[in-house]
């Protein structure tokens, strides 16, 4: 009977999110204009301090994940894969060739790649070394590539045991409770045996949470001194079992991911470490309630949040037309004003971890391009899920780069070499802008990527340095990369990359 309850209460709260998404047309339909709440947030001059990395975006600090130049980066990429939640030794379908080309065409600078701790530690205390090399092996294609690599430590329905990935069977603390597969799958979540393990994760039973942290310890330890890895997602999409949102996030999960950073830090001092919101509800743009996670680094903090964004309609074979449409774009609004908030009360960049959609159905590329919108408004990078071949992926039937790929290859700033001041890429124009200020501290070029598909003819560089003497440029044909060289002499620079 209890669990009947917790089932009522979830699907209730569903139906809930739902009617949210539409009420939200409503709510703000004489307030909001659709088209322009997806234009960027520009600082005004008052707020403006270019003497620090943040800049202040109305109630918002951008703040930017950074690179060993101290360049900023914007993050680009790819979740890979979802064909490794069932592959026999955990890894996704890819080749190094499949990475060359992901670089090259798409402009990737990120991937989110999977992995999963029942590969990790298939026995408690023992940790499986010929898994974690094939994960450094496919990490060195990606550095071959200039592709930063974050490191997702996956679950979906808690682990295997329990029908899902994630968790080995030892660390699965199910109570005997039955499971049986649902479909949609992500129901599966509410049978007993699932809510239980995690639940039990929760409670720390068998200090459960210390294996945990172990096991995160232990990859860090074996990829501390990789330059090619960016950070490490601590848990894909929490679930919190029985203990609902609002309640879960604030005290349990925020203690976890508390422990984990902890123990990530005795042996690594300089990657990033990410962590995510709960999953059910924040991913369909309500707030998350989780309070500002410290980080012990010596240094200063080195936290990124790593929401995902899945609007409810969108679930469905709905089309992104019309109503539906209308509803999405103000979930998008409603989910960026959150997630813009949070990160300003927590202090670390914003880095979509996941978005994605069957893009077969009618007019949802223009969603695709929707977010793409929002998240360049804030100053934030993507990992789109997923590149795999399916009718969510960037490939077609041949296996050659689709539609999706195109767009999401957009021009954008691979890396910002100074404090960023503001960018925009109009899909209209096909202007990319950027504006930065100088930092002595930062060195290196800044990097654009430029796809021959949005410039065919080529382009035209608008700029506020004095001469042609104060800064050059160097292209690269193969990968669409123009490096910006720049005179630091000069407090503030401008660039506008305009097609012939």
């Amino acid at each position: 009977m209890k669990h009947n309850r917790y089932v009522k209460y979830l699907l209730c709260f569903m139906v809930i999110l739902m009617l949210l998404e539409i009420s939200q047309l409503h709510v703000q339909a004489e307030s909001v204009d659709p088209e322009k709440y997806l234009i960027r947030w520009v600082p005004s001059k008052s707020k403006m301090d270019t003497n620090i990395e943040k800049q202040k975006s109305g109630n918002y600090n951008k703040i930017y994940v950074t690179d060993a130049n101290g360049r900023s980066l914007v993050l680009h990429g790819l979740n890979t894969a979802s064909s490794a939640k069932g592959s026999a030794d955990g890894m996704p379908w890819i080749s190094e060739k499949n990475v060359e080309q992901e670089a090259k065409e798409m402009g990737s600078n990120f991937v989110r790649f999977l992995i999963f701790w029942s590969h990790i530690e298939p026995e408690r205390g023992k940790y499986n070394e010929v898994y974690l090399d094939k994960v450094a092996e496919r990490i060195d294609w990606y550095r071959k590539q200039g592709i930063h690599v974050l490191l997702d430590m996956h679950q979906d329905v808690y682990g295997p045991k329990v029908t899902g990935n994630g968790a080995p069977p030892w660390a699965t603390y199910d109570d005997g409770l039955l499971v049986t597969e649902q479909n949609p799958w992500s129901l599966t979540y509410l049978q007993p045996g699932v809510m239980r393990a995690f639940d039990n994760l929760w409670n720390n039973k068998n200090n459960i949470q210390q294996d945990y942290s172990n096991m995160w310890k232990h990859v860090a330890q074996s990829f501390s001194d990789n330059d090619t890895v960016i950070g490490y997602d601590i848990m894909n999409e929490p679930f919190g079992g029985s203990n609902i949102w609002p309640f879960f996030e604030k005290n349990k999960l925020a203690n976890m991911y508390q422990k984990v950073i902890h123990t990530i830090r005795t042996v690594d001092q300089r990657h990033w470490i990410f962590y995510e919101p709960q999953a059910f509800g924040v991913n369909q743009g309500l707030y998350s309630t989780l309070p500002r996670i410290q980080d012990p680094r010596q240094g200063g903090a080195r936290l990124g949040y790593a929401p995902h964004l899945y609007p409810i309609l969108l679930e469905t074979n709905a089309p992104y037309t019309g109503i539906t449409k209308s509803i999405v774009r103000n979930t998008i609004y409603t989910w960026r004003n959150n997630r813009m908030n949070e990160s300003g009360n927590y202090g670390t960049p914003i880095v979509l971890g996941e978005y994605g959609l069957d893009v077969t159905k009618e007019g949802r590329l223009d969603y695709v391009d929707d977010v793409l919108d929002m998240i360049d408004s804030i100053g934030s990078g993507f990992a789109y899920w997923s590149n795999d071949h399916w009718s969510w992926g960037p490939y077609d039937e041949n296996g050659n780069f689709n539609a999706l790929a195109e767009r999401l290859a957009r021009p954008y700033p691979r890396a910002i070499a100074g404090n960023p001041i503001d960018w925009n890429y109009d899909k209209n124009t096909k202007t990319l802008t950027i504006k930065w200020s100088e930092n002595p501290n930062i060195s290196g070029p800044t990097e654009l990527f430029l796809s021959p598909k949005y410039y065919p003819n080529g382009w035209e560089i608008k700029t506020n340095d004095p001469n042609d003497t104060d800064w050059s440029t160097q292209w690269d044909a193969e990968r669409h990369i123009l490096k910006i060289y720049t005179n630091t002499n000069h407090t503030n620079h401008y660039f506008s990359i305009i097609p012939k």
